[in-house]
Formats: C-alpha cells, structure tokens, sequence
C-alpha cells in the first residue's frame, strides 16, 4: 500500500507551489476490475459549501476574547492568542454554541496556572493513548483478512477493512469540548514555526506542541469514511493483482520462469527483478521482460486476461497473446488503475476545507506528517541525483554489470551481500 500512496503522493508534488490552482486529471472511463469483479464507477465529487453554521466563529468575537484573557493572563497572551485562533476556526455554531458560549468555554477553560497545565497534559496524555491505540489494534484486525493469507476472502472481509472504527472519534472529542480544551491549552505550531523555534525548546514544550498537533482540523466523519472506502479497495486491487510468470513468452516462445510462479504487483515483480543480478545474461533476460511487463501494467495495456489468470501465453515486450502459439485476439485492462487513483484524488480534496491548518494534501502529506516541507524534499531529491557520488555509483554499476544501465536499474541489489547468491542457492 506504500507504494500506492507514495504514487498518488508524488503525482500531486507539481501542484505544491500553485496549489490553488492544482485540477484533478482528466476521468478515467468506468472500468471492470478482472481482478475483483469490482465495478469502478466515477463521479466528479460535490462542490464542499459550508454553510452559515459551519463557518468560524467571527472576528469580532475572537478579538473580544483575546483581548479579555490577553489582559486578564498577560505572561500567556501568545499562547491565548494562537489557542483561541485555532478553536476558532473549529468552533461550529450549529452544534458548539453561539459567540457568548464560545467565550464562556474560553474564559473558563484556560489553564492559566502551570502546575494545572501539566496535570492536564498528563491526563490527556494517556487517554489520548488508550483511544488511538485501541483505534489502531481494531484496525489491523479487521484488515488481517486483506493483508495477511488466512483462506478464501469473504465478501464481509472488504466491507470490515473499508470500515473506520475511528471515524467518529475527531468528532465526538469536539462535541464534548475536549478537543477544544486541547487546542486552546496547547495550541499548534507549524512546521515553519518548530523548525525555528523548537531547537529552544525544553523536552516538556515539544511535548505541549505535540498535543496540539492532535486538534487542528475538524472533518466530517462521511469524509473520513469516504478516504478509508478509497484506500481499502485501492490496496485491494493492488493485493489481488498477479502475473502469472511461467506464462511470459518470448518471441521464440521460451518461458524463463517456473510454470506456477505467481508474482503479485508490485512488490513481488520488483524483488523477482532484484533477485536477477545474480543470474548474469539469463537473468537480465528475466528482467527486461518483467520490466516490460510493468510498462504495461503503467499505461494499462496489459490484456485483461492475463491478470490473474494463466490460459494464455503472453509476450510483454511486442504486447501479443497466444493460445497454442496461435495469436488471438484481446481487450485490455480498462484503465481501472487510474479510476483507484483519482477515487483517491477526490476524497482527498474533499478533505481540504475541513483543515484550516494544513489545507491541501501536499501540505498534509509533506509539513504534517513527514515534517519535511515539499522545498525540503524537492531538495534532497535534486542534491542525490546531481551529485557527483551519485554519478560515480551509476558507473560503477555499469561497469559490474559490464552493460549500459536500464531504467529498472534503480533496484540494483548488488552492494548487498546476497546480492551475489543465485535464487536457486
């Protein structure tokens, strides 16, 4: 699933620096997964309107009670004022209260003496831990049926991994207020602000900042169901996705794989891949048509039937299938991959106008939860690969392999000891 995600991730990277302006890839036609007799069907998602309710709590009321505790706790007005920003942006008034109720929760629920600050924190801490890691164990039993071999998969086994035990959790902690005391006791940082602040910081302020990454959207648990639903059938359609090996066939018709080998993609085509270097010239053989293979799986012109079915004889590198050696005829897989993708794509935009914070999923994906920024990243990825070293090490590959470098050359296994070890040692 990694790879998915990383994938989805890195297709939307180009829009990081003018994200407002990012569009969705132009729909895929409805397809029929042959791998989970799934039909996918799009739908361009509603425009996200909040309504008057749903909007943050006025200026006026924010000022009026910053002003109020700013005079009252003068030693704490940055942190009253970044505490009831933040609140202020989650703050509903349909099912929180009006302006009045909003500012009697903040004049009375700041914790302005730090010994009680420090209870609270060590109260929240290890509720915060029992709920989410509870979440989490359900999680992963439910999803042992998809990830893990344990029999025939049942329909319910889909239903279960789609389902998010912790869905409404976000929500119910904001209903209650204490989400809200949580952010307006330990308000957030962002990563710009941790970066310059945070080498200052005393272990027990990191840990106050930590808190407060806890609350800072307010999303709607449809929306969250809505990205669960998407990720589980996309990491199910990838689970289910085999080759059948000892069916791939050169132009002589030779086949260079055990009969029953079956490779799921992706990661069973890459380590196969891998485990050639050691197999000199056959298997570099091997490994141009497993990378041919892949270049069909990415511009979905694999044939449908050789997914998850062995009938047919198939040439990955002219893109013919064959019956007896004989040519026939065959549709390919519909774009079924790509429908997963921009599924994805949708439910995560949706996401966006409930995330004050981190408002596009760039944001989200790069400041929030790798706490790297996209420039950050952008420059890492551009110092490795226009590195001297980097042009030294492609050489000397070139030189092991005694051949000019392929691009599947990027899994190139051979600085490992094992590397050396034919697959059949």
């Amino acid at each position: 699933m990694k790879i998915f995600l990383f994938a989805f991730l890195f297709s939307l990277v180009s829009c990081a620096k003018s994200q407002n302006q990012c569009k969705a890839p132009p729909e895929p036609p409805a397809g029929k997964s042959p791998a989970m007799n799934l039909t996918v069907t799009q739908k361009k998602p509603a425009t996200v309107k909040k309504t008057a309710k749903e909007r943050p709590m006025d200026a006026a009321s924010v000022k009026k009670v910053i002003a109020t505790l700013s005079g009252k706790y003068p030693a704490h007005a940055d942190r009253i004022r970044r505490g009831v920003t933040q609140i202020a942006a989650l703050w509903r008034t349909d099912s929180d209260g009006n302006a009045k109720a909003f500012e009697k929760f903040c004049t009375t629920s700041f914790a302005s003496d730090e010994k009680a600050r420090a209870a609270l924190f060590a109260r929240l801490e290890k509720n915060m831990e029992t709920l989410r890691g509870h979440h989490t164990r359900i999680t992963l039993e439910l999803n042992m049926p998809i990830h893990v071999e344990m029999g025939p998969m049942l329909p319910i086994d889909k239903l279960f991994g789609a389902y998010s035990p912790s869905a409404h959790l976000e929500e119910d902690l904001y209903r209650s207020k204490i989400g809200f005391i949580v952010a307006l006791n330990f308000p957030a940082y962002s990563l710009r602000e941790k970066n310059t602040l945070g080498p200052k910081w005393s272990r027990t302020q990191w840990a106050y900042a930590r808190m407060g990454d806890l609350f800072t959207e307010r999303v709607p648990a449809k929306v969250k169901q809505d990205i669960s639903t998407a990720m589980t059938e996309a990491d199910d359609y990838i689970s289910h996705y085999n080759i059948f090996m000892g069916k791939l066939v050169d132009d002589a018709f030779k086949s260079f794989f055990p009969e029953k080998m079956k490779l799921i993609t992706h990661w069973n085509l890459r380590d196969e891949l891998k485990s050639q270097y050691a197999g000199k010239a056959a298997g570099l053989r091997k490994q141009r048509l497993i990378y041919a293979v892949m270049k069909r799986i990415i511009d979905q012109s694999i044939p449908a039937r050789v997914v998850n079915k062995g009938e047919l004889q198939w040439n990955p590198v002219t893109n013919k299938l064959y019956k007896d050696k004989k040519e026939v005829t065959f549709k390919r897989e519909p774009d079924t991959r790509y429908a997963y993708l921009l599924k994805n794509f949708h439910a995560m935009r949706a996401y966006d106008p409930y995330s004050p914070t981190y408002p596009t999923y760039v944001e989200r994906a790069f400041d929030r939860d790798l706490e790297y920024s996209f420039e950050e990243i952008e420059r890492l990825f551009t110092s490795l690969v226009g590195s001297p070293e980097t042009a030294k090490v492609g050489a000397l590959i070139a030189k092991r392999l005694g051949r000019k470098l392929a691009p599947f050359d990027i899994w190139y296994d051979g600085f490992k000891a094992r590397a050396g070890i034919n697959e059949k040692d």
